[in-house]
């Protein structure tokens, strides 16, 4: 398969917001750990400022793990992307990233676009080594309820990324007090 061409693709890695602790008694099944009940105002505050940094022809996936749909309900009361959240099995957080990757290139669509995906460490820092440099090495952690934004000039391809920026929730929570930015007529 040949990797998808556009003029251009930003991809916004989201990961998760603070979540319980693992707990086999509460969540025998891993999967369906929920986020914090603590940490749902905070990560709010972090949605509410990335929506400001998100277009709206964004498309839009998260992990199938509770946790990873519960940020993506969290920052869907912000920000409301192109069409609804998918569910991609590819973000579970055992995933190969050259999976990830290849699905990411399928769904740039053929003019350009954005696509935000909510997931787990370790497959997000992988996901950058490989967009960065060619391989699924981690060269950064992206903390929890924190986002990475990776551009790519012309194809989604492994080693064709750039970093355009890196933020915590913290310092996501700080740009909430900009103004959301209203989309352009060609993006409405």
């Amino acid at each position: 398969m040949s990797p998808a061409r556009s003029p251009g693709a930003r991809l916004i890695l989201l990961r998760h917001a603070p979540a319980e602790h693992r707990d086999p008694g509460r969540w025998p099944n891993d999967d369906a750990r929920p986020l914090r009940r603590s940490g749902r105002p905070e990560f709010a505050r972090a949605a509410r400022g990335l929506a400001t940094l998100l277009k709206s022809r964004t498309v839009a996936a998260s992990s199938p793990l509770v946790r990873a749909r519960q940020t993506a309900e969290i920052l869907g009361t912000w920000y409301r992307p192109a069409r609804s959240v998918e569910i991609w099995k590819e973000l579970r957080p055992d995933s190969p990233a050259a999976a990830v990757l290849d699905r990411v290139a399928r769904s740039v669509p053929p003019s350009g676009g954005s696509v935000l995906l909510v997931g787990h460490e370790p497959l997000l820092s992988r996901l950058v080594g490989l967009a960065l440099c060619g391989e699924a090495v981690p060269v950064i952690r992206v903390s929890k309820g924190g986002a990475i934004a990776l551009d790519f000039s012309a194809a989604v391809v492994p080693g064709g990324g750039a970093i355009a920026w890196a933020l915590t929730r913290t310092q996501l929570g700080r740009l909430s007090g900009r103004k959301v930015r209203e989309p352009s007529d060609d993006e409405a």
